[in-house]
């Protein structure tokens, strides 16, 4: 996997855990969403920089969306796995930090996103449209590869082509 993210050069892309975790990334992933490797392991997980980090208001002019997709993914590892003890901490802990995430985990709402279009506001490049695709490689079902590209000839395309000359 760490192969394959070192080979997608222009396309931000990253490995996710069932717990959010932020398992590796590529250099053009650190330019769009900040320095995972500056992170703790226990803060590389996007369901804590989404409900706990105030910052995520910021990179995802939707977070109301993003927060849906990422309550609804925990439901979905939930019912895969409703005995993880990793799982049940994590939801936990962000039921008692998080009035947003509270709130949400208790409406059971969430949507699955597996492909669609986010919204990225970059504190250097400025607003993205990017088309995201989450894969599943068949040999880790708990594993999910995440890519964003953005559409040909497109503002947000260039605007990537810029973060990746930069070199993260």
């Amino acid at each position: 996997m760490k192969q394959l993210l070192d080979a997608l050069i222009d396309v931000p892309a990253y490995v996710m855990g069932r717990e959010t975790d932020i398992l590796g990334w590529n250099t053009l992933a650190t330019s769009l969403y900040g320095d995972f490797g500056d992170m703790t392991p226990r803060q590389r997980n996007w369901a804590r920089i989404t409900f706990l980090d105030p910052r995520a208001h910021d990179l995802f002019p939707d977070w109301d969306h993003k927060a849906l997709e990422v309550v609804h993914h925990l439901r979905t590892q939930m019912a895969c796995a409703p005995h993880d003890s990793q799982l049940i901490t994590l939801v936990d802990e962000l039921s008692a930090e998080s009035r947003d995430f509270h709130l949400i985990w208790s409406r059971g709402t969430g949507r699955e996103m597996i492909r669609g279009p986010k919204r990225i506001h970059h504190p250097l490049v400025g607003d993205l449209t990017l088309w995201f695709e989450v894969l599943a490689p068949a040999n880790d079902p708990h594993q999910f590869l995440i890519t964003c590209h953005a559409a040909p000839d497109s503002p947000s395309a260039e605007l990537l082509r810029l973060l990746a000359s930069w070199g993260g």
